[in-house]
């Protein structure tokens, strides 16, 4: 030892811990789990980095020796511990979050399907039951043109033997006035009327063919007209 002005040297100071970042930390251990279940890689050939984020691919993870891999003493890790316990409840309150989110967006989705499919069948019951309706309606209106049509042919029918009615009663007023006429006319005196009993002759004897045609000569009206024309020929 030298003089009483020197001095006894001192111990150096221990190394201070470096804090880790908890998060990085999680995220480490999250990575060791997740590379578990994946087809093993080889190491890297770069030297071994202590960076929690950056670890060999390792299958067997041992927690003891990732926390003395980040932790050098027992002090260091009692004191980071407060805030990884902190980290790791935020982390597992965002990933129940996550989930819960999930199973929400998932049932939302199952009964927004279940919705859908329900829209789906109704509308396809509502569709069925208005072309059920539009079908029974085009049957309905068939049924009435047909009954309309069965109408219009018997309106018809009843037309043509309505004009022939009248065609025939013209005819007879028309051979009745002229037989009245013929008679006038040949039993005109002194000296009847020849000429235009001729005619009248012509005229009636028509009208009797007509008559004859169409299967009125039966008719007692007829058959008196014929016999009177018949009478004034003879008698002319």
């Amino acid at each position: 030892m030298s003089g009483a002005g020197s001095r006894v040297a001192s111990a150096p100071p221990p190394p201070r811990a470096v804090a880790i970042d908890p998060n990085a930390l999680l995220d480490a251990i999250e990575s060791y789990t997740s590379k578990s279940s994946s087809p093993k890689q080889p190491p890297s050939s770069t030297p071994h980095n202590t960076n929690p984020t950056n670890q060999s691919w390792d299958s067997n993870f041992d927690p003891i020796d990732f926390l003395n891999q980040h932790y050098t003493t027992e002090s260091a890790l009692l004191t980071d511990l407060p805030r990884l316990r902190k980290a790791a409840s935020h982390r597992i309150a965002t990933l129940n979050t996550s989930v819960s989110d999930a199973i929400q967006r998932q049932s939302e989705r199952g009964t927004t399907s279940l919705d859908d499919v329900t829209r789906a069948r109704t509308t396809i019951s509502n569709l069925h039951t208005r072309i059920q309706v539009i079908q029974s309606k085009a049957e309905q209106s068939e049924r009435t043109v047909r009954t309309i049509t069965g109408d219009m042919k018997r309106l018809d029918r009843a037309k043509r033997h309505l004009q022939h009615t009248i065609t025939t009663l013209k005819r007879l007023h028309m051979l009745a006035s002229a037989v009245d006429q013929l008679e006038v006319c040949a039993t005109l005196r002194p000296i009847p009327r020849f000429s235009e009993a001729a005619h009248l002759i012509d005229a009636t004897m028509q009208l009797l063919g007509k008559f004859e045609e169409e299967g009125f000569s039966g008719i007692s009206q007829i058959k008196d007209l014929k016999e009177r024309v018949g009478g004034m020929r003879s008698g002319l």
